[in-house]
């Protein structure tokens, strides 16, 4: 008997052991898993950056202009910006997740140039931050290592000691005095301008929870976010930020980071991010692929693929693997993205009454100065039901 004991409690060891170490391995998947989740996306504004992390930009930036792989966004852009294209990409609903897509994938160019970048998250322009100043050299992201406005007396070049032409060459966009000397890179330029003017969060923040029609909201914003183009280029054209010459100003990148916020924020307030696979049965109001400009010749629905061109024939782009659409971009938790909320947020009571209980807080999350108590989320969905009913005015 005792030899059936031993031989039972050995059998029973084993698979004890077998267990235990099974065990083990599935919690050092779902360990491995989480640790993975240290190198989300988490975006933060620029203004709340450390030094270290300002640079990290400033860096990465430069070195995919180094590598020639920042050219493959320029030509990109710029091809979305010759007439008919343009119109598609601008003009169209297009507009947000083109451009989402766009910065998305230079941030994962950045996270793939080394160890140091592995867990770079694309920071945002909050412009309001930069309004009410009266020299634009005032601006505090004038002030924060990317360089200030452009010298009228030299053909408008940015020339801060990180940004001259020597640092940063560009592309295109020389002047006449450039091509004349014969000079290869030519320099960043910038201008301020009386045609445009930067918005402050009292005015842009009621866009997001004030217009219930997707087309209102988006031609509100895209107006807002134009007048910083204009601030910022303001001398007939003849520097980076107008058209399709942006993409050589690592400030248009996180402008356009910013927009993929307040869409994302807009989407998360009207409760729209629980109905992603549905968000047609919402319509005009969580999404519209129409519009009225007869310059456009296409309709961006929902899932049909968007056109990147150059940018979908590199190897080493998603948009190369895979079809990049609307219904995709919609969904933060699709590309591990999320936005800290920051003072555009916690400054403005119309969003906080409006968005708070309704925030998906894998797409949004705060500083510890910020943190405070939320009720649960997306409260029955009362904010779609208002909005298709007699209360807000509109019928399903």
């Amino acid at each position: 008997s005792n030899s059936r004991f031993s031989s039972t409690s050995i059998m029973s060891l084993s698979q004890f052991s077998f267990r235990f170490y099974t065990i083990i391995a599935i919690i050092s998947i779902i360990v491995s898993t989480d640790d993975s989740s240290e190198c989300g996306r988490h975006r933060k504004p620029w203004h709340l950056l450390t030094e270290n992390e300002r640079m990290l930009y400033v860096t990465g930036f430069k070195e995919l202009r180094s590598n020639g792989i920042l050219d493959v966004f320029i030509e990109t852009h710029h091809l979305a910006d010759t007439p008919l294209a343009f119109a598609d990409v601008h003009f169209t609903a297009q507009f947000f997740p083109w451009h989402s897509y766009f910065l998305t994938e230079i941030e994962t160019q950045i996270r793939n140039l080394g160890e140091d970048y592995k867990c770079f998250s694309l920071p945002y322009w909050d412009f309001t931050v930069d309004a009410g100043y009266p020299e634009a050299n005032d601006m505090p992201i004038y002030n924060s290592v990317l360089g200030q406005d452009g010298n009228e007396d030299n053909d408008y070049c940015v020339e801060d000691p990180l940004w001259n032409r020597d640092e940063y060459p560009t592309t295109y966009l020389c002047s006449d005095n450039e091509k004349s000397l014969g000079i290869t890179g030519c320099c960043l330029k910038r201008h301020h301008g009386l045609r445009g003017h930067i918005p402050d969060a009292d005015t842009l923040a009621p866009h997001i929870y004030e217009n219930h029609r997707w087309w209102d909201f988006q031609e509100s914003v895209v107006k807002e976010h134009t007048y910083v183009h204009g601030y910022i280029s303001g001398n007939n054209n003849c520097t980076h930020m107008f058209g399709h010459n942006a993409a050589e100003d690592p400030l248009f990148i996180m402008l356009h980071n910013f927009l993929m916020y307040i869409r994302a924020l807009r989407t998360t307030c009207f409760g729209y991010d629980t109905k992603i696979n549905e968000l047609e049965d919402y319509q005009p109001y969580s999404y519209d692929p129409y519009q009225d400009n007869r310059m456009a010749d296409m309709k961006p629905f929902l899932d049909v693929p968007l056109d990147f061109n150059v940018l979908a024939e590199q190897k080493w782009s998603r948009a190369y693997e895979e079809d990049i659409t609307v219904r995709k971009i919609f969904d933060l938790k699709e590309w591990d993205i999320s936005y800290e909320l920051g003072t555009f947020y916690h400054n403005s009571p119309g969003l906080q009454k409006y968005c708070t209980d309704n925030l998906n807080e894998t797409w949004f999350y705060d500083s510890e100065e910020f943190i405070t108590p939320r009720r649960s989320k997306h409260g029955n969905d009362n904010f779609i039901s208002a909005l298709l009913s007699d209360e807000i005015g509109f019928k399903s």
